[in-house]
């Protein structure tokens, strides 16, 4: 079975108070709109998210997931990464507790920020980079500050990448992140793209070959 929380990230923005498409209500008797407006608040039972929320576990019963539509293991690594990279500034830079309680507390609190579509670049964009699968913000290649031989850009793209984050942050994988988050003396200042995206995790990602020199203590030492 899903997690709930997989199912309502998946489910989108459905909301309750929108009906009228002003987010206004009438008072009764008095057929004027009321000037207190009615909070927005996410509705996971709502039609429009129980629906989508059914086409989700349709397509985890088929086999697939939004990391396996990727062309090539390299950019599900990619996407990957560029979600490991939100979550540490949306999520982990927030985790200031020293308990577990604390921890968890702030870690699912700021969750939904890393997967926030703003939170990504509006082009994205598909291509190598020194031979290798990657995708980008599409304004680094418009300033020249990545050379890139551009395969595609698509708005579509982002959206890729925004399910990537839903699926990794709220799916499968939760527990195992939240997991290393609780391990970490000071989990603010980590690289989560090993963490998130290497083996044990979501494993799309090679973890670097370690060079000659380091040791077990330089790894403890993010720990």
């Amino acid at each position: 079975a899903l997690p709930l929380a997989l199912l309502v990230a998946a489910a989108g923005p459905a909301i309750v108070g929108a009906g009228n498409g002003k987010g206004t209500s009438k008072t009764p008797g008095k057929g004027v709109p009321d000037k207190k407006r009615e909070p927005t608040v996410y509705d996971p039972h709502s039609p429009e998210a129980m629906a989508l929320a059914d086409k989700f576990k349709r397509q985890q019963k088929a086999g697939t997931d939004p990391l396996s539509i990727h062309e090539s293991k390299a950019y599900a690594c990619s996407a990957c990464e560029m979600v490991a990279d939100r979550f540490r500034y949306r999520v982990a830079k927030k985790i200031k507790g020293k308990t577990s309680a604390k921890k968890t507390a702030a870690f699912m609190a700021n969750l939904e920020a890393a997967c926030e579509r703003k939170g990504y670049p509006t082009q994205v964009a598909m291509g190598t980079v020194d031979g290798k699968d990657v995708y980008v913000d599409y304004r680094h290649v418009l300033n020249g500050n990545i050379g890139m031989n551009l395969k595609k850009i698509a708005p579509e793209l982002t959206d890729d990448m925004v399910s990537n984050c839903k699926y990794l942050l709220f799916g499968p994988f939760q527990d195992a992140l939240l997991q290393r988050v609780l391990d970490l003396r000071d989990p603010r200042d980590v690289n989560y793209r090993p963490l998130l995206c290497g083996p044990g995790v979501a494993n799309v990602c090679e973890l670097p070959a370690r060079r000659k020199g380091e040791d077990e203590d330089e790894d403890e030492s993010e720990l």
